[in-house]
């Protein structure tokens, strides 16, 4: 077991000074120490929590890869305490289809990381005209709509 003592634990009531003790990839109790700890880690001074969701990334994956990439941008959210992102549209094609989406999608299990949740854009090529196929991509299990910083004009 480790223990992560001295921390500010981010649950459901908000912040609270607590210690957390894991147990391989599980939290076994937060609080006292349910046993012996084979490791203690002082982690005074920063923020625990199960993992928190970064609602807004830019992976670039497809199409701008010297920017960011799946591989890349996942292992940086993982190190920053994320364990899931949403990954805007803004890539090249635009992720404005459940085939983009589901592309998205196999290729981010492959890597390691942090979970990636594809948003779609809400306008085909994110030109700010034609509605994509908003049902298909709800039943896909998209929840994030966005042309990401481009306008839509109707």
């Amino acid at each position: 077991m480790i223990g992560l003592v001295g921390g500010t634990v981010w649950g459901p009531h908000g912040p609270v000074r607590a210690d957390v003790w894991v147990e391989g990839d599980t939290v076994v109790a937060v609080g006292t120490a349910p046993g012996k700890a084979e490791r203690v880690i002082d982690v005074t001074g920063t923020l625990v929590g199960p993992g928190f969701v970064d609602l807004h990334t830019h992976l670039r994956d497809p199409g701008q890869t010297w920017k960011e990439d799946l591989r890349s941008g996942t292992a940086a959210a993982a190190a920053g305490g994320f364990t899931a992102v949403v990954a805007m549209p803004n890539t090249v094609p635009a992720t404005d289809s459940v085939g983009a989406v589901e592309d998205v999608r196999s290729r981010a299990a492959g890597v390691s990381g942090a979970l990636v949740a594809p948003a779609s854009a809400l306008t085909l090529g994110r030109e700010g005209k034609v509605p994509v196929d908003l049902e298909a991509l709800w039943a896909a299990g998209v929840r994030v709509f966005t042309d990401d910083g481009d306008w839509v004009a109707d």
